[in-house]
């Protein structure tokens, strides 16, 4: 048994589900079956990229997806319920006391910060399931981040609306005050954070990095030319670099220099959702289900695009990625009412291999 494994409660009440077992191999085949269609443009050959492997494709509905430091993917729920991942089938870890139904989700293995259909927040300890904070109940907030966990439960989070262009960030310690402030650039469209920075992105083009202990403003990034909303931020592991989704591109900065390290070509689809790799891989999803990813050091070509194929499906609905997860050279991502993984069998960017 893994540490992660030791560290993972078993579900309430649980016995072996061999019927349910069945069942959720045959859900499974079921999504399965929305293949992806894919694109190669690196000029490696197909033996290398492994182009007829497929993403798995799980029916499972998703707000946020995370990987632990072993590499064990979690997901949370539209409810606010933590399912562990097993060999492709989801499991409940435990049952919660989740107050959802929830509109947005930051969540690691440990921890989750949801944000409530009509009002509130709540911050959920994943391994006992309990409510360990519940904030601003008269209050709507549309975005959350999620910093860290701790083994005293110590969570980080920042919230804010898309009404509004205040940001509430608490460190979760009672000895270090919360507070409040305005990004000065419009309303708020998506929030990120890091260990030292709180980074809010607006509706403006704009993303604002807020000094985590004070709140001072660090310094304003804007790409030029560019006046599309900031829809996701991706702080990358490291801190050193934050990468922005555009409506219809990314840009990606140093957190130390207001001109951009790089600028993509203009998209055609909307992008909902990014992520970066502890190493050099970026992904950005959009508003109709794609995930496309990129070499941070060739980042105008794509490795690989993965496009959801709804082909055959009774009611056709958008399905945006809602949330991007790395680990390693696995990637996650859920997808509406479904979640999709793949793996590369080798280091899928241009240096990777040789």
């Amino acid at each position: 048994m893994s540490s992660d494994d030791a560290g993972s409660p078993a579900p309430e009440g649980w016995r072996p589900p061999y019927l349910g077992c069945f069942l959720a191999l045959v859900l499974i085949g079921v999504g399965g079956a929305y293949a992806f269609k894919q694109a190669n443009s690196t000029g490696r050959s197909d033996s290398q990229l492994s182009a007829s492997q497929e993403p798995r494709v799980t029916r499972q509905g998703a707000l946020s997806v995370s990987f632990s430091a072993q590499g064990a993917l979690y997901l949370v729920d539209e409810v606010g319920q933590p399912w562990r991942v097993r060999s492709g089938v989801p499991q409940k870890t435990i049952v919660t006391k989740a107050r959802g139904p929830y509109d947005a989700a930051a969540a690691t293995p440990v921890s989750a910060v949801l944000v409530r259909e009509g009002g509130g927040l709540d911050v959920l300890n994943l391994r006992s399931g309990e409510a360990v904070g519940v904030e601003h109940d008269e209050l709507s907030f549309t975005l959350c981040a999620l910093a860290e966990e701790r083994e005293a439960f110590v969570v980080s989070y920042a919230v804010a609306s898309v009404t509004s262009d205040s940001v509430f960030y608490t460190s979760g310690v009672p000895e270090l005050p919360s507070w409040t402030r305005s990004s000065g650039r419009g309303v708020c469209r998506s929030l990120a954070l890091s260990d030292d920075l709180v980074a809010a992105g607006s509706a403006q083009g704009h993303v604002t990095l807020l000094d985590r202990a004070s709140g001072g403003v660090v310094r304003t990034l804007r790409a030029p030319g560019r006046s599309e909303a900031v829809v996701a931020l991706a702080f990358h592991p490291d801190g050193t670099r934050i990468a922005a989704a555009l409506e219809k591109g990314f840009v990606i900065w140093s957190v130390k220099d207001e001109v951009p390290a790089l600028v993509s070509q203009v998209f055609t689809s909307r992008l909902t959702a990014i992520g970066l790799s502890e190493g050099s891989l970026l992904a950005v999803g959009t508003a109709g289900g794609d995930l496309s990813l990129f070499d941070l050091g060739s980042p105008q070509t794509e490795l690989r695009t993965f496009s959801l194929d709804l082909r055959g499906e009774s009611i056709v609905e958008p399905r945006p990625v809602r949330s991007i997860a790395f680990s390693g050279l696995k990637v996650a991502w859920a997808i509406g009412d479904r979640f999709c993984t793949y793996e590369f069998p080798v280091d899928p960017s241009p240096a990777g291999g040789r």
